[in-house]
């Protein structure tokens, strides 16, 4: 994460196998561009981060929205490996 910040979304883009890109580089570019700012450049996720993906999810997953005062956050992710990488 830390190295895709420093680069723009065509330099990504390069660096990546081609068939990634399909038929459109430009829109592929372009998606990597609009995607990036929601990753931070140290890999963890931010407070608030797993309450927010809970919500999206429940907003389209029937089997999410019906149990999400069920699920515990905690044991869905770790941010343990990405600060031990550091």
């Amino acid at each position: 994460m830390k190295w895709i910040s420093t680069q723009s979304a065509a330099e990504i883009a390069d660096k990546m196998p081609a068939d990634y890109a399909g038929d459109d580089k430009a829109l592929y570019i372009q998606s990597i561009k609009d995607s990036s700012p929601m990753f931070t450049t140290d890999g963890v996720m931010p407070a608030g981060g797993p309450e927010t993906v809970l919500d999206v999810l429940g907003t389209f997953s029937d089997t999410v929205k019906a149990n999400k005062s069920k699920i515990d956050l905690g044991k869905t992710y770790t941010t343990e490996f990405t600060k031990a990488a550091q």
